[in-house]
Protein backbone atom coordinates (compact mmCIF):
# COMPACT_ATOMS: atom_id res chain seq x y z
CA UNK A 1 0.00 0.00 0.00
CA UNK A 2 1.00 3.17 -0.62
CA UNK A 3 2.19 5.17 2.00
CA UNK A 4 0.07 8.85 1.15
CA UNK A 5 0.15 12.49 2.83
CA UNK A 6 -3.10 14.14 4.01
CA UNK A 7 -3.86 16.71 2.31
CA UNK A 8 -3.69 19.10 5.52
CA UNK A 9 -0.42 18.37 6.12
CA UNK A 10 0.32 18.63 2.13
CA UNK A 11 -1.03 22.27 2.61
CA UNK A 12 0.64 23.24 5.88
CA UNK A 13 3.98 22.11 4.19
CA UNK A 14 3.45 23.73 0.19
CA UNK A 15 0.12 26.15 0.56
CA UNK A 16 -2.54 25.25 -1.95
CA UNK A 17 -2.25 22.60 -4.51
CA UNK A 18 -0.96 24.94 -7.99
CA UNK A 19 -2.41 23.81 -11.55
CA UNK A 20 -1.75 25.51 -14.52
CA UNK A 21 -4.70 24.56 -16.82
CA UNK A 22 -7.15 27.39 -17.24
CA UNK A 23 -10.62 26.08 -18.77
CA UNK A 24 -13.37 24.72 -16.94
CA UNK A 25 -14.02 21.89 -18.86
CA UNK A 26 -10.19 20.79 -17.39
CA UNK A 27 -11.00 20.56 -13.76
CA UNK A 28 -10.63 16.69 -13.64
CA UNK A 29 -7.05 16.75 -15.43
CA UNK A 30 -6.89 19.54 -12.76
CA UNK A 31 -7.73 17.43 -10.22
CA UNK A 32 -5.67 14.62 -11.56
CA UNK A 33 -2.86 16.63 -11.68
CA UNK A 34 -2.77 17.95 -8.00
CA UNK A 35 -3.41 14.45 -6.37
CA UNK A 36 -0.92 12.86 -8.63
CA UNK A 37 1.45 15.95 -7.15
CA UNK A 38 0.51 15.32 -3.35
CA UNK A 39 0.64 11.35 -4.04
CA UNK A 40 4.51 11.62 -5.40
CA UNK A 41 5.47 14.33 -2.78
CA UNK A 42 4.22 12.07 0.20
CA UNK A 43 6.18 9.46 -1.12
CA UNK A 44 9.52 10.95 -1.82
CA UNK A 45 9.47 12.40 1.41
CA UNK A 46 8.58 9.19 3.33
CA UNK A 47 10.45 6.58 1.52
CA UNK A 48 13.52 8.45 0.14
CA UNK A 49 13.94 11.11 2.68
CA UNK A 50 14.02 13.88 0.58
CA UNK A 51 12.88 17.44 2.45
CA UNK A 52 13.68 19.48 -0.28
CA UNK A 53 10.68 19.11 -3.45
CA UNK A 54 9.39 21.79 -5.03
CA UNK A 55 5.90 21.78 -6.56
CA UNK A 56 5.80 24.52 -9.66
CA UNK A 57 9.50 25.33 -9.66
CA UNK A 58 10.96 27.48 -11.93
CA UNK A 59 13.96 26.92 -13.41
CA UNK A 60 15.27 29.44 -15.64
CA UNK A 61 14.99 31.99 -14.45
CA UNK A 62 18.51 33.04 -15.00
CA UNK A 63 17.85 32.21 -18.62
CA UNK A 64 14.69 34.64 -18.72
CA UNK A 65 12.20 31.73 -19.30
CA UNK A 66 9.20 30.93 -17.24
CA UNK A 67 9.63 27.61 -17.16
CA UNK A 68 8.70 25.19 -14.58
CA UNK A 69 8.31 21.58 -13.50
CA UNK A 70 5.49 19.98 -12.11
CA UNK A 71 7.72 18.76 -9.09
CA UNK A 72 11.36 19.37 -8.29
CA UNK A 73 14.22 18.58 -6.12
CA UNK A 74 16.27 21.13 -7.16
CA UNK A 75 19.59 20.12 -4.65
CA UNK A 76 19.54 17.45 -7.28
CA UNK A 77 18.60 18.97 -10.52
CA UNK A 78 15.62 15.74 -10.90
CA UNK A 79 12.26 17.04 -12.27
CA UNK A 80 8.98 15.83 -12.87
CA UNK A 81 6.57 16.66 -15.78
CA UNK A 82 2.85 15.17 -15.06
CA UNK A 83 1.71 15.57 -18.76
CA UNK A 84 -2.35 15.17 -17.44
CA UNK A 85 -3.82 16.49 -20.88
CA UNK A 86 -3.95 13.42 -22.27
CA UNK A 87 -6.97 12.61 -19.90
CA UNK A 88 -8.93 15.65 -21.44
CA UNK A 89 -11.63 15.10 -24.40
CA UNK A 90 -12.08 17.34 -26.94
CA UNK A 91 -15.59 18.61 -27.98
CA UNK A 92 -14.74 17.79 -31.89
CA UNK A 93 -13.40 14.31 -30.73
CA UNK A 94 -9.94 12.62 -29.29
CA UNK A 95 -8.06 13.89 -26.18
CA UNK A 96 -6.57 17.31 -25.74
CA UNK A 97 -4.37 19.42 -23.82
CA UNK A 98 -0.92 21.56 -25.08
CA UNK A 99 0.82 18.45 -24.90
CA UNK A 100 -0.75 17.61 -27.57
CA UNK A 101 -1.08 19.93 -30.34
CA UNK A 102 2.31 20.77 -32.79
CA UNK A 103 2.72 24.15 -31.06
CA UNK A 104 2.75 22.54 -27.66
CA UNK A 105 4.94 19.73 -28.29
CA UNK A 106 7.38 22.39 -29.65
CA UNK A 107 7.42 24.10 -26.43
CA UNK A 108 7.79 21.01 -24.59
CA UNK A 109 10.99 20.04 -26.74
CA UNK A 110 12.13 23.16 -25.79
CA UNK A 111 11.79 22.97 -22.14
CA UNK A 112 13.14 19.83 -21.96
CA UNK A 113 16.20 20.91 -24.04
CA UNK A 114 16.92 23.49 -21.98
CA UNK A 115 16.57 21.92 -18.76
CA UNK A 116 18.70 19.05 -20.17
CA UNK A 117 21.25 21.79 -20.92
CA UNK A 118 20.89 23.14 -17.15
CA UNK A 119 21.97 19.65 -15.98
CA UNK A 120 18.46 18.62 -14.93
CA UNK A 121 17.46 15.60 -15.15
CA UNK A 122 13.38 15.36 -16.15
CA UNK A 123 11.29 12.67 -16.21
CA UNK A 124 8.01 12.85 -18.09
CA UNK A 125 4.98 11.00 -16.51
CA UNK A 126 1.37 10.35 -16.68
CA UNK A 127 -0.73 10.11 -13.87
CA UNK A 128 -1.41 7.10 -14.07
CA UNK A 129 2.24 6.27 -14.05
CA UNK A 130 1.86 8.63 -10.57
CA UNK A 131 -0.57 5.96 -9.60
CA UNK A 132 0.97 2.66 -10.24
CA UNK A 133 4.15 3.77 -8.45
CA UNK A 134 6.38 4.02 -12.10
CA UNK A 135 6.93 7.56 -11.56
CA UNK A 136 8.08 6.82 -7.77
CA UNK A 137 10.58 4.40 -9.14
CA UNK A 138 12.04 6.35 -12.07
CA UNK A 139 12.81 9.49 -9.14
CA UNK A 140 14.16 7.18 -6.91
CA UNK A 141 16.46 5.84 -9.90
CA UNK A 142 17.63 9.08 -10.95
CA UNK A 143 18.07 10.45 -7.46
CA UNK A 144 20.99 7.02 -7.00
CA UNK A 145 22.32 8.00 -10.40
CA UNK A 146 23.09 11.37 -8.70
CA UNK A 147 24.01 10.41 -6.13
CA UNK A 148 26.71 7.89 -7.43
CA UNK A 149 27.90 10.71 -9.53
CA UNK A 150 28.89 13.12 -7.21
Amino acid sequence: MTERMSLAEYLSRYGEVKTRSKPAQHKKAKMRLALAVMVLTGEIERKLGVKDIQPEYPFAKERGRKYRLDLAIPSQKVGLEIHGGAFIKRTGGGTGGAHHTIEGRARDMAKGNLAAVMGWIVIEVSPNEVADGTAFRWIEEALTFRSSTV
